[in-house]
């Protein structure tokens, strides 16, 4: 969404950003001139009798929620409710925008399961954004009720991954020689994003490039901790923590994918999308993937990067062997990869067609009066 705001035209839309806590972006959307709004909330009570509980979760978290939001929509004169987080999440809001006939456009961004009470809500929804065909499918699975549906991409912009960049001094400055061979993977540090795979991978490459060091970056929280154990000890029992850095949440994606000589992505459920897999083609990076869910679309089965089954290091090794030793076909793989973003996931292009929904949904507003 940050994206989406940023290279929209302000004189055409005027956006005001609602968040439920202060955050990172919070201060990033200010920046830009953006009304930020911090909606109070209320958190979930775990203790008493189940009724009790239940019953003060649903006056505090529901019906209080339901109050504020329906005064502070109404105070403001949105011509718009735009959500960005799915029905699954944001029920209330459906339920706000439905009570004052404000028109509803809500991103989709995973592939959920839904109960009836989110298919229900999205009767009331006037469009709603898949991400990928793999969310729009299973919104067709589930029945979904929305007005109209329509596949747009996220998307970015290219030139901040440009550079130039001091490889050599980012190289200096997480630890690794400036002739390393570099082999990384971004993304939160969750056993299903398969970071225990890319290791999996760089045991059996270590031997092959002993110049070779592996960056796992990424935050992680509290709930994944004992994965994140996992992994630092599987390292350490093989002898590799001076060669697989765990860097943790970066703000410079851009000059750390500068260093990158394969990005692996190793999901091993269905990604909804993936925006990294973006950013690494912006960067002319060559990919490997899992082949399922947003990385095929992404990778246009298969034409743009290596896609190997989920749970295989020894495939995402050999992609990586492929790469390292064959100059034209990582050439030609990362030219044709880049040219597929510039063409469909380029930000202007998403802000293009969101521009023209929310436009769509605004004359189907005025007819209806």
């Amino acid at each position: 969404m940050y994206n989406l705001i940023r290279h929209s035209d302000r004189d055409r839309f005027r956006f005001t950003a609602g968040f439920f806590s202060e955050n990172l972006y919070v201060e990033r959307y200010r920046d830009l001139g953006v009304d930020v709004a911090i909606i109070p909330t209320v958190s979930a009570r775990k203790d008493g009798p189940s009724l009790t509980r239940k019953a003060m979760n649903w006056y505090n978290r529901e019906y209080k929620l339901e109050k504020y939001l329906l005064s502070y929509v109404s105070r403001n004169k949105f011509d718009i409710l735009m959500l960005n987080n799915t029905v699954f999440e944001s029920v209330n809001f459906v339920n706000i925008g439905y009570r004052l006939r404000l028109p509803i456009v809500a991103y989709e961004r995973g592939i959920m399961q839904y109960s009836r009470e989110h298919i229900n809500s999205s009767e009331h929804i006037d469009a709603s954004i898949a991400v990928s065909d793999a969310i729009l499918q299973n919104m067709v699975k589930y029945k979904f009720k929305s007005k109209a549906m329509a596949l747009i991409y996220d998307g970015i912009d290219p030139t901040l991954f440009e550079g130039p960049f001091d490889k050599a001094g980012i190289k200096n400055g997480i630890g690794i020689p400036e002739d390393s061979k570099v082999i990384g993977i971004i993304g939160n540090v969750r056993r299903w994003k398969g970071q225990k795979y890319f290791i999996d991978a760089f045991q059996i490459l270590v031997h092959k490039y002993p110049n070779l060091y592996g960056l796992i970056v990424g935050a992680w929280s509290g709930m994944d901790l004992d994965y994140m154990k996992t992994l630092e000890r599987s390292v350490k029992d093989a002898g590799l923590a001076e060669k697989i850095l765990f860097l943790g949440y970066r703000t410079d994606t851009p000059a750390l994918l500068s260093i990158f000589d394969v990005f692996v992505h190793a999901s091993i459920q269905p990604e909804p999308f993936g925006m990294v897999l973006l950013e690494a083609m912006a960067a002319k990076v060559p990919m490997i993937a899992t082949r399922f869910g947003g990385p095929i679309e992404i990778l246009d089965a298969g034409e743009c990067g290596a896609l190997v089954p989920p749970e295989d290091g020894k495939t995402i090794a050999d992609e990586c062997i492929k790469y390292f030793s064959d100059d034209i076909y990582r050439k030609n793989t990362v030219e044709k990869a880049h040219k597929r973003l510039c063409e469909k996931f380029h930000v202007n292009t998403t802000v293009n067609q969101v521009g023209q929904m929310l436009e769509l949904v605004l004359r189907n507003k005025m007819d209806r009066k």
